[in-house]
């Protein structure tokens, strides 16, 4: 879940187990946007039935934020990221972050540009230019991130992983 504004509303970002994005009004507690993403007619889930993981992708984070004048979803599902615009919902040009699964996403500025923070079970934590889809930084930790965020009102970005430890990175200087 993530907090954020839609039009001068307080809205809530949900994903679900199928990897679909919803927008809660906050105060009049209904649905302004989605469903983001397909969902299917009917599902039906039988124990002791496997499926392949791709059947019922999950969504690990979800993220809002304004790029450009315009709000931006941003999601990490079944380890890949999707965005896209908040009012229309349609999906926007991603990342090219094929080679990691993707599992904590935020959205924040950096000098001007609209980025897209990632976190990933290899301990990946990136920098993307929202507009382009384009890398800008990264760094490899020693441990699976568990959370990512832009960290307001500075040049760092944050990644939490799964020991528990916060980390910050300086996008500017050598921290």
């Amino acid at each position: 879940m993530a907090r954020g504004f839609l039009g001068g509303r307080a809205v809530l970002v949900v994903g679900s187990y199928q990897g679909v994005i919803w927008i809660w009004d906050l105060v009049n507690e209904k649905t302004l946007a989605g469903p983001f993403a397909g969902v299917p007619d009917e599902t039906q889930l039988w124990f002791g039935k496997k499926q392949a993981p791709s059947a019922n992708p999950i969504t690990n984070a979800v993220a809002i934020g304004d790029v450009g004048g315009g709000a931006v979803v941003a999601a990490a599902v079944a380890g890949r990221v999707h965005l896209y615009d908040a009012e229309t919902g349609a999906v926007l040009l991603g990342p090219a972050a094929s080679a990691t699964v993707v599992v904590a996403v935020a959205l924040g500025e950096f000098h001007g540009r609209a980025i897209l923070v990632t976190g990933s079970l290899g301990g990946v934590l990136a920098v993307w230019d929202v507009n382009t889809g384009q890398r800008i930084a990264a760094v490899t930790l020693d441990s699976e991130i568990t959370g990512v965020w832009k960290v307001h009102g500075t040049d760092s970005v944050a990644a939490r992983d799964k020991t528990g430890r916060l980390l910050v990175f300086d996008l500017v200087g050598n921290a």
